[in-house]
């Protein structure tokens, strides 16, 4: 506000420096307020300026008066607790169009009209509707099969809403909610006026009239999920999502068709699925191409037209017959027509199908006893020749079960710890070796440590520094076929058979590795019984051979090799090449 404490000399003139001031503005046309706002002292619009900064101005638009006559203007227009000049005002004061204040009288807008303009507006949106033709259950039902099929998580959307968390929105809000539900649209369920007013009015708060509980109808549709506070109460049974799908609103109930109508119509539906089935007729295709969104329902002209592109001859009372029977407000449900005409096969889930194989695959598979080893040193020498061909350090795998490290661990935690490694051991196999390594301290342990000491030893000599002049020997894996032994007659059959070859192999030179090793394209030192027979008549040798021969030399070097039974071919090649005389490595 201005400075009221002048004199009336004082504010005669300024009156005249105003007029003054006034003047010279508008004879050049200046615009005050411009050149005043980089002065402001802060950086909200405060309408203030010190009085050096004032007379600045002034100065520079050449309209400053005597010192006499700027310090009564200062004193017109100063802040009487800051001291700061109000430019605005001034500005204001100097030109005509320039307006930055104005104040209204309290008569214009009185305080009692502003209440009453209130309570008419709200008047007006008042509307009275006639709900009680609205089925609220039937109403609530379709809203929760409008969640349930498309996943809505109704709390999200009035939680937006509501900021403080205190379960209740206004009318006109809850309305925008269920707009932004899909519930207004021609996707989702679309609510008339009087269906948007029953909901209103049933979760209306019982004192403030003016409010929804929108967490009460919250927890009634997202109930289609899951029930609230279900760890309360444990043993409650949740009903299956299936009983909330409700059909297409219009569609006909089929205890209400005529008898007449419904004979038609399993007559006419037999005859075009006979005719579908005889000739092969895709019918569903025609109805794909004219439901472009996939709503599962078309037109009645456009069923019409699927009929003649399917060739399905119809008369009009057929056609009564199908329409009442498939037609709802969205259109014919040519999808529930196709379940007449030609069902699908429903296959069962792949997925559960792949977990019933990897639980068959996973699980742990026991070997037979039929070819175990009875001896000791067999079974150590078959882990050994594993270790030595795939690098396997046993201890590695066996340290971590034994948490005191005291060099002992259970049967069961042994065979546990081991069975990762696949060695290939049968249950008598096992036994023997735990029978062998049995603690003296623990009878129901295993000295795995000794164990592990013996089967490492094929590496390196244990405690070689201590005997450094030892000569520590190359460890040579003795091959799963030179393990197999033959009862005494195949055996001499198999000895004269190889005779036999070696006499041939030594008079015509025979190269045998390079045939095999065609066959053997991994280099896994392995090739099947046919490629070991073919190899054999291509090298001459096969005719040598009559029916228990053949069976017995297979025999005699056949080895399990990832589930499938091979030839070792490297040892049979080794044994024959030195029966025919010829140094080994040497071609």
């Amino acid at each position: 506000p201005l400075n009221t404490n002048l004199t009336s000399d004082e504010e005669d003139h300024v009156s005249h420096i105003l007029d003054t001031i006034t003047e010279k503005v508008h004879k050049r046309r200046l615009v005050l307020f411009p050149f005043f706002k980089p002065y402001d002292r802060s950086k909200a619009f405060t309408r203030a300026c010190t009085k050096h900064q004032f007379g600045r101005v002034l100065r520079t638009l050449d309209l400053i008066p005597s010192p006499y006559d700027f310090n009564i203007l200062c004193k017109k227009f100063e802040d009487r607790e800051t001291g700061d000049i109000n430019y605005v005002l001034f500005c204001q004061m100097i030109e005509q169009d320039f307006v930055a204040i104005k104040i209204e009288s309290e008569q214009q807008f009185p305080f009692e009209r502003a209440r009453i303009d209130e309570e008419q507006k709200r008047e007006k949106f008042k509307v009275n509707i006639d709900t009680s033709n609205v089925n609220l259950n039937d109403l609530i039902g379709r809203i929760r099969h409008h969640v349930l099929i498309n996943r809505i998580r109704v709390k999200e959307f009035f939680e937006d809403f509501d900021p403080l968390r205190l379960g209740t929105i206004s009318q006109s809000r809850f309305i925008r909610v269920l707009a932004s539900l899909g519930l207004t649209g021609l996707d989702g369920v679309p609510l008339t006026e009087a269906q948007m007013f029953a909901l209103c009015d049933h979760y209306r708060h019982p004192d403030q009239h003016d409010l929804i509980v929108w967490k009460q109808f919250e927890q009634d549709i997202e109930s289609v999920f899951t029930l609230s506070d279900l760890e309360k109460s444990p043993t409650i049974q949740v009903s299956s999502q299936t009983i909330y799908e409700m059909p297409t609103t219009g569609t006909p109930n089929w205890s209400n068709i005529d008898p007449f109508n419904k004979e038609e119509l399993h007559q006419t539906m037999q005859n075009w699925k006979t005719k579908c089935e005889q000739r092969r007729i895709d019918i569903v295709r025609p109805f794909k191409q004219f439901d472009k969104h996939n709503r599962g329902h078309v037109t009645r002209v456009q069923f019409r037209q699927c009929l003649a592109i399917a060739g399905l001859n119809y008369t009009e009372k057929d056609l009564e017959a199908v329409e009442a029977a498939f037609i709802d407000d969205n259109g014919f449900a040519y999808r529930r027509f196709l379940e007449w005409i030609q069902p699908q096969r429903h296959d069962p889930l792949r997925y559960n199908i792949l977990q019933e194989e990897l639980k068959s695959l996973n699980k742990q598979k026991v070997l037979s006893d039929i070819k175990s080893l009875t001896s000791i040193q067999d079974i150590l020498q078959k882990i050994k020749g594993q270790v030595f061909r795939r690098r396997i350090r046993l201890y590695e795998w066996l340290k971590d079960h034994d948490k005191l490290n005291c060099g002992r661990l259970s049967f069961d935690t042994f065979r546990r710890a081991i069975n990762p490694c696949q060695l290939e051991l049968t249950e008598s196999e096992l036994s023997l070796l735990e029978d062998y390594y049995r603690s003296r301290v623990d009878v129901d342990a295993i000295e795995y440590k000794k164990f592990c000491d013996e089967i490492e030893s094929i590496f390196t000599t244990d405690a070689l520094e201590k005997n450094p002049l030892v000569n520590a020997e190359q460890y040579v894996a003795i091959k799963d076929a030179t393990n197999i032994h033959l009862d005494s007659d195949k055996q001499d059959r198999v000895t004269n058979l190889m005779d036999k070859m070696a006499k041939r192999v030594h008079s015509r030179r025979i190269q045998l590795f390079p045939l095999f090793e065609d066959f053997d394209r991994v280099r896994n030192g392995h090739v099947t019984q046919n490629q070991f027979l073919r190899v054999l008549n291509d090298l001459g040798l096969l005719k040598l051979l009559n029916g228990f021969e053949k069976d017995n030399l297979l025999e005699k070097f056949r080895v399990r090799v990832g589930g499938r039974d091979d030839i070792d071919y490297i040892t049979f090649c080794h044994e024959l090449n030195a029966l025919a005389g010829f140094e080994a490595g040497i071609p």
